[in-house]
């Protein structure tokens, strides 16, 4: 329908009225994607590899365009990428659906797609546009069935992680250990502002709000003082890039939700940008965390040699003293079992003892070095 009737609905459409979406994903400077260069649908496509997320931030930029320019080509561009949505829909069951995103894994897992909140979210966004363009029924059923997902724990299909006893957040890669990225619960969050513009409803405000109470909570873990981290998993700085998107992202959702709180934290950290103090800060902080890493690397390399060429996962396992006991004992023997020809499991310990199954054990401190430090080694 979409390809068959552009032209009619182009002709008939007021671009003043349509709802533009918040930022811009491509515009320079911001968002995780390059625009591709100019083409038709098909190729602009395939440029972006079949990425769903890269996909409808290049839509939703195309539809801010047209509503900026009432250039056709962008609106039948628009068309083209709801279409391609339409097309690889995956039904996770007969209530919901998404587009999986492949997501690059460290050697030794099995790396699959998963859903990703922004690109359920963007989704949302998307949809709710086509919708105002051509009021097409459809589109709602397809929202309705994206909008399941944020409903259900990552566990069960979905994209939400749950914080605390009532807090939750929307994750950017549906996987445990959630890495909870800032960006990501932000773009989620906008796509279910959309979603209840056209479905009010009691349940999904209140999950937004939940939502809303979290970010208040996690926003002293990614301010840092001087700058903003991208997650709380790794809990690298932020890129210039990535703060501005960070900002932006705010923003809009300032506007949406009318919150004083979030509004504070966004002048504070575009304060952050623009202050030849916090910017000197968060270079010499890359540029230090950058020679760890490196430095980090080859300690590792000499205190850890394994062959490379093993296709075996390294794992590390931390225990009190070696051999164990009790039920320490069993679970580790259970691990060991089950993990037969995919990991290489060895084991880190303060006191090692007799080891007849020529296990690979390493020792780390003195007779009188407190446990508590182990931690501090893993890091």
């Amino acid at each position: 329908m979409l390809r068959n009737e552009t032209d009619e609905q182009q002709k008939g459409m007021d671009a003043t009225h349509l709802t533009p979406y918040p930022l811009d994903p491509f515009s320079p400077g911001t968002g995780p994607y390059h625009a591709p260069a100019e083409g038709d649908g098909l190729s602009l496509l395939e440029a972006m590899g079949d990425n769903p997320t890269a996909i409808v931030h290049y839509a939703l930029a195309q539809w801010n365009r047209y509503i900026a320019t009432n250039d056709a080509s962008s609106l039948g561009l628009f068309q083209t990428f709801v279409q391609w949505f339409l097309d690889h829909e995956v039904r996770i069951d007969s209530d919901a659906s998404g587009w999986p995103v492949s997501s690059s894994q460290p050697a030794g897992y099995k790396s699959y797609p998963r859903l990703s909140a922004v690109t359920q979210g963007c989704a949302l966004s998307l949809f709710r546009r086509a919708y105002e363009a051509t009021k097409e029924q459809s589109y709602l059923a397809v929202m309705q069935r994206v909008a399941r997902t944020f409903e259900r724990d990552i566990l069960d299909g979905g994209v939400s992680a749950p914080i605390g006893d009532d807090g939750i957040f929307f994750e950017e890669v549906a996987s445990y250990p959630a890495a909870h990225s800032l960006s990501g619960c932000m773009f989620a969050l906008l796509g279910l502002y959309d979603y209840g513009a056209l479905f009010p409803d009691i349940e999904g405000d209140e999950r937004i709000q939940r939502c809303l109470k979290t970010l208040h909570i996690f926003f002293e873990e990614f301010d840092t003082g001087f700058w903003t981290r991208t997650d709380l998993l790794h809990r690298d700085l932020a890129s210039d890039a990535e703060l501005l998107l960070q900002t932006q992202l705010l923003e809009a959702l300032v506007a949406y939700s009318g919150c004083e709180h979030c509004s504070l934290v966004v002048s504070r950290w575009k304060s952050y940008r623009m202050q030849v103090r916090t910017r000197l800060h968060w270079k010499v902080n890359q540029t230090c965390a950058f020679v760890l890493k490196a430095i980090g690397r080859r300690l590792q390399a000499r205190l850890f040699r394994i062959s490379q060429s093993s296709p075996l996962l390294r794992v590390c396992v931390p225990v009190y003293a070696f051999p164990v006991i009790g039920g320490t004992r069993a679970v580790l023997a259970g691990m060991a079992q089950v993990t037969t020809g995919t990991w290489h499991i060895e084991y880190l310990t303060q006191h090692r003892g007799p080891n007849p199954d020529v296990l690979t054990i390493y020792t780390f401190g003195a007779k009188r070095t407190t446990p508590w430090l182990f931690p501090l080694v893993l890091l």
